[in-house]
């Protein structure tokens, strides 16, 4: 039997790896889905841009608004849950809102707490 050479072996390792990188992303998708969508908007108070507010779809997908009140996540493409909380001023009412990918930017107000 005759040993395979040194470029057999190259290219039997590539093909290899090449097989493992692809379970591994098959397996993340399975697990955890990819996004597939952005949602973005703005929030705004009395017209004005809102900053550092928490905007969230659940608990590992989640981000800040800007100093211009504008934000982006990136979603799986079905119906979300969307929830808007000043955690850090606490100035402002927490809102919940339902989003449809269709729907498109997802601008919202926020009151002010009492």
């Amino acid at each position: 039997m005759k040993k395979a050479g040194s470029w057999g072996r190259l290219l039997l390792r590539k093909i290899l790896t090449g097989l493992s990188l692809g379970a591994v992303a098959l397996t993340f998708q399975a697990c955890y889905g990819l996004p597939q969508v952005s949602l973005a908007g703005k929030v705004t108070s009395g017209g004005e841009p809102v900053p550092d507010i928490h905007v969230s779809v659940n608990e590992y997908n989640y981000t800040l608004t800007g100093s211009d009140g504008k934000y982006q996540l990136f979603v799986d493409n079905y119906t979300q849950t969307v929830q808007f909380i000043d955690a850090e001023r606490d100035e402002f009412e927490e809102k919940t809102v339902t989003w449809n990918p269709g729907d498109g930017p997802l601008d919202v107000v926020l009151d002010r707490k009492l």
